[in-house]
């Protein structure tokens, strides 16, 4: 191939009017031809890129033998995750789940003469000894009011 001719198919390949056996007479020429003018140095290293880019028929092949496992390592993964959520979301729902609260509750208690007691009835009567120690009748708060000394 001659410069003009080189120069005509650049220019249509560049309008997108070229076939693609003229694509790869370019392709051919660019690949293998180790000097060019400098005005198409550019499109030698275009071409040489597209070229490079191309895949043989034979890695085709070893890429679609090597999907299958990288899918199943994909879905593993993905598995893997989906039990790891699940697994949580059962955690946070038992913990906030209302019977566990009222288990994690602290029980009521009392002191009572230094000794720490948890017994419903002992404090229930604690409770209502100490009420009747600072109860008083209705009688009682009038008396205690005729008893004040007021200066």
């Amino acid at each position: 191939m001659n410069k003009e001719q080189i120069e005509k198919l650049l220019e249509r390949y560049l309008d997108g009017e070229t076939t693609n056996e003229e694509e790869n007479l370019l392709r051919h020429y660019f690949t293998t031809t180790q000097i060019v003018p400098p005005e198409w140095e550019a499109y030698k290293a275009l071409f040489c890129w597209e070229v490079s880019q191309q895949q043989p028929a034979n890695s085709n092949s070893a890429m679609a033998a090597s999907t299958p496992k990288r899918q199943k390592s994909h879905l593993l993964i993905a598995a893997s995750i989906a039990v790891l959520l699940l697994i949580g979301a059962g955690i946070v729902a038992t913990l906030l789940h209302p019977s566990h609260a009222r288990q994690q509750t602290i029980q009521n208690y009392a002191v009572l003469d230094g000794r720490f007691t948890t017994d419903a009835t002992v404090i229930a009567r604690e409770v209502e000894e100490a009420l009747l120690l600072v109860s008083a009748s209705d009688e009682d708060t009038f008396d205690a009011i005729e008893n004040l000394e007021i200066p």
